[in-house]
């Protein structure tokens, strides 16, 4: 048994080498660092319509400090330096356009907002090997779409996160509770989190791209998606925040820098991904003896 079990993950990590070599060939063939580019780009451009869209849409389900909350937690999941250069504008716009953001704005926020979908269209389309793309008025409805999709989840589960304490505090005075029930409650807050962000990086797989996918030839890709993320999300946060002086080197412009560049890191992460199940989907492909690309 234990010669089994050693052949076994001796296959195991030769498959992963393997997959990962393939998925590193793609990326660069499919020009994945330029693409990476221009997803953090676009990313940047389009992350605020679509806090403006989340806090526009947060407002109407409760009230304007509610809002506040919700768009204060998103900040919870990325290094301090991006959430310092990001938040300070962010609330600036939010309350500038308070009044408005029900009406014209929202939906002009909304628009913005899915020309971030586009580019992880663009990357997933590329990574799957699509050459064929529905109408241009299609793609554009389906990113709208996801983007209303989205902003609801997100508002759900960050008030999860950020009404999880004032819950505790409730059930505190229902029922004795010790240290080992809190740390459990706070786990299940951020494993809900975390379970959200996973399912929203299988749909983006599943919807985006004109290929049809099944929910477990994408499995793979987003499982390393969303570890990825995490592990560079935190070990980014020590990074900048105690040992990088980026602002020595760019000076007021270091949290501006830092900020595309974590964009641009979570970028290559999701385009990797995409190639780890791309170089899947190519290698069942040669198996079944299909021509590519499988097209809706």
């Amino acid at each position: 048994m234990k010669l089994v079990d050693v052949v076994v993950r001796r296959a195991m990590r030769i498959r992963a080498v393997r997959v990962g070599s393939k998925a590193v060939m793609r990326f660069l063939q499919h020009d994945g660092p330029v693409l990476s580019g221009h997803m953090a780009f676009t990313a940047l451009l389009a992350a605020f319509p679509f806090v403006v869209f989340l806090a526009a849409l947060s407002g109407l389900i409760g009230d304007a400090e509610t809002a506040d909350h919700l768009v204060t937690s998103l900040f919870q999941f990325v290094p301090v330096d991006v959430a310092e250069t990001l938040g300070p504008p962010l609330a600036s716009v939010i309350e500038e356009r308070r009044g408005g953001l029900a009406t014209f704005g929202a939906l002009g926020a909304l628009w913005a907002a899915s020309n971030g979908l586009e580019a992880l269209r663009t990357a997933l389309n590329r990574a799957y090997q699509v050459e064929k793309e529905p109408a241009i008025w299609w793609q554009r409805l389906q990113s709208i779409g996801l983007v209303i999709a989205f902003a609801t989840g997100i508002s759900v589960v960050s008030s999860l996160v950020v009404l999880g304490p004032l819950g505790w505090e409730f059930i505190e005075r229902l029922a004795a509770v010790d240290s080992e029930d809190e740390l459990a409650f706070s786990v299940a807050r951020y494993a809900i989190a975390t379970l959200f962000l996973f399912l929203m990086v299988m749909a983006l797989h599943r919807l985006l791209p004109n290929v049809t996918l099944r929910w477990a030839r994408v499995f793979p890709g987003v499982v390393f998606t969303v570890i990825a993320w995490l592990v560079v999300s935190t070990l980014a946060s020590l990074y900048f925040g105690s040992i990088a002086d980026y602002q020595a080197t760019y000076g007021a412009l270091g949290g501006i820098i830092v900020t595309l560049l974590f964009f641009y890191v979570s970028a290559a992460i999701f385009v990797f991904g995409a190639e780890i199940n791309g170089w899947g989907l190519e290698a069942a492909r040669r198996r079944a003896h299909v021509k590519p690309p499988v097209e809706e």
